[in-house]
């Protein structure tokens, strides 16, 4: 189940959603989520509000309306990529690369604040002028009752408290908005070239600002803490976070 965004217009969800992502270029990993998101919800968006223009028998319609749709993704990919190249370079965080250990990794993130944009460049240039490649997993545990139930493609909560979804599901409203009040999702974003590894990780709570009274943050560790690969992935899939003391990165902006 995906969870997002409604713009505030209400016509556009803004959700970039996808299965674990391992050892990729980055660069051409965020240019074709970004791509394919857009296609995604413009064609929803067509099915939904403007279903006559897809079921009208005009010669080719649909072909011209996909190449459209089509050439104002890559549009919007492009430029998505171009805006976050051009950033100011996220120096703080590029210094992990240069420390020989965990304190110095630790001072240099210490009280740093970045913006979400800033990640991903830094995981642009690692891969770009450095060579890491760029590893996404996403561990989300529903509350015991809802494990194995149909869930909705899309779910939202509105700030009224009702819900907003898309896709058949046999949950009920009020199910839906206990399984979003209540699971446990933590994302992790990896740079990694041979034993080197850089891992930002985070919840739904930390991104919100609701953990441990803390503002809104991630956390970052590396094999600087002595894990590696597998130890790592198996520690957030049985939930077991032995990651006390790990440096806190405030996020700022939306």
């Amino acid at each position: 189940m995906r969870f997002g965004d409604l713009s505030k217009d209400g016509m556009e969800f803004n959700i970039m959603d996808f299965g674990n992502v391992v050892r990729v270029n980055p660069i051409d990993f965020y240019f074709s989520q970004v791509a394919n998101n857009s296609i995604e919800f413009d064609l929803q968006f067509l099915r939904t509000s403007k279903p006559d223009i897809l079921n009208n028998n005009i010669k080719n319609s649909n072909t011209i309306i996909s190449r459209v749709v089509t050439q104002r993704a890559l549009s919007s990919a492009q430029k998505h990529v171009d805006d976050i190249f051009k950033r100011n370079r996220p120096g703080a965080l590029l210094s992990i690369f240069e420390s020989k250990d965990k304190k110095s990794q630790e001072k240099a993130l210490k009280n740093l604040k970045i913006e979400m944009d800033d990640l991903m460049h830094f995981f642009f240039i690692a891969y770009k002028e450095l060579g890491y490649v760029y590893s996404f997993y996403k561990f989300e545990h529903l509350p015991k009752p809802f494990t194995h139930q149909q869930l909705p493609k899309v779910a939202y909560l509105e700030e009224d408290g009702s819900i907003t979804k898309v896709g058949n599901t046999s949950l009920t409203d009020p199910q839906i908005k206990q399984i979003l009040e209540q699971r446990k999702n933590t994302f992790l974003r990896i740079a990694e070239k041979g034993q080197d590894l850089h891992c930002f990780f985070y919840t739904m709570k930390s991104l919100k600002g609701l953990e441990a009274n803390h503002p809104k943050h991630m956390h970052y560790v590396s094999n600087k803490w002595n894990y590696n690969r597998p130890e790592l992935l198996k520690a957030f899939e049985q939930r077991l976070y032995p990651f006390s003391g790990t440096p806190h990165i405030e996020i700022i902006g939306n």
